[in-house]
Parts: C-alpha cells; sequence; structure tokens
C-alpha cells in the first residue's frame, strides 16, 4: 500500500491508523497521526527530512489522541522512555506494545516509572532476539518481581525475551489479563 498526499492537504481525521511495511516521513505523518486514536505499525520507519530515523518518543508527541499505539519495529534511543514521560497524552494511553524492543531502551526507567507513578496503561514489551545476556538478567529480574508481588498499585506488564521461561511468561500473561 502506498500513500501519496496531495500538496492541499491540511487535516485528515483517521480514528484506526494501520500502516505496515511503509518508510514515510515525519511530516507526512503528522497529517494523518494526530486525529488517530488506535495507531497500529508493522515495521514501518518514519524518517526525517534528512532520511535519519524518527524515535518512538517523536512519534509518540504528536499522537495527541491516540489510545493505544502497537509498533513492530520502534526506533528506540537511551532517553526513549524518559521523553515519553514528559508527554501528559502518554499517561491516557490505555494500550502500549511494543515488538522488537533493543536493549537501548531504559528498561531500568521504565520499571521505576510504572511502579511509581500507578501508570495505568496495559503494556506489552517484546525484546529483539540480539539482547545481550547481561540485559536478559536484568529483565529476568524484573519479570520475577513482577511475578512475586501480591497487590499492584499499576497494571502489570508483559515482557517476553529469548531465554524467559515458558511458565513465568504464562504467568505474567494471566496477571496482565486479570488487571
Amino acid at each position: 500500500m502506498k500513500i501519496f498526499f496531495h500538496q492541499s492537504l491540511n487535516r485528515c481525521d483517521v480514528k484506526r491508523l494501520f500502516l505496515s511495511y511503509q518508510i514515510i516521513s515525519i511530516d507526512n505523518l503528522s497529517l494523518i497521526i494526530s486525529s488517530s486514536e488506535w495507531i497500529d505499525f508493522i515495521d514501518v520507519v518514519v524518517r526525517h527530512a534528512d532520511s535519519s530515523n524518527v524515535p518512538l518518543e517523536d512519534i509518540v508527541a504528536i499522537a495527541v489522541n491516540a489510545k493505544s499505539i502497537d509498533d513492530t519495529g520502534p526506533t528506540i534511543t537511551a532517553n526513549t522512555m524518559k521523553k515519553l514521560t514528559k508527554l501528559s497524552h502518554f499517561f491516557k494511553l490505555d494500550d502500549f506494545t511494543l515488538y522488537n524492543v533493543s536493549e537501548v531502551f531504559d528498561i531500568d526507567a521504565f520499571y521505576s516509572y510504572m511502579k511509581k507513578n500507578q501508570w495505568c496503561t496495559k503494556c506489552i514489551l517484546e525484546f529483539d532476539e540480539q539482547i545481550s545476556d547481561a540485559f536478559k538478567n536484568k529483565l529476568k529480574t524484573i519479570v520475577d518481581e513482577i511475578l512475586e508481588t501480591q497487590q499492584f498499585n499499576y497494571k502489570p506488564p508483559v515482557i517476553n525475551f529469548i531465554g524467559l521461561d515458558s511458565q513465568k511468561y504464562e504467568n505474567l500473561r494471566q496477571i496482565y489479563f486479570s488487571h
């Protein structure tokens, strides 16, 4: 599917935005994403005019009406989580799902923020298969802490990665769907 924009297009009310296998400019995306409530990207690359990739936090920043964001190939930076938490509309998301997340993602900032701020967003993080053993160990520690928690004051996430015990993954899913 190709998306073509006429120069006179200055507003587009799209409630459900599904893009797959696309390269789109941030300028064109900004025309269609601001009214979108459900955003689903499958292998979508968003680019600046200089052809550099737009990080996830900049996409979320313009998705001001989003209720659900699902991205299979987000461009993550070391500051993604910190920048996301500065966006007031980020807290209003119902669902936030990221696949193929690299270990550049600051999982400590994510988990700390989630626990301290009673985050109400249901979140699924599926990590890239290339993450290091040290990062996997960090994820295992977080998963174990979630599984040992008796009462949650936040929405517990599903965290998945190669090397996670399948029973722990199923237990995380049960907790996720029961909260």
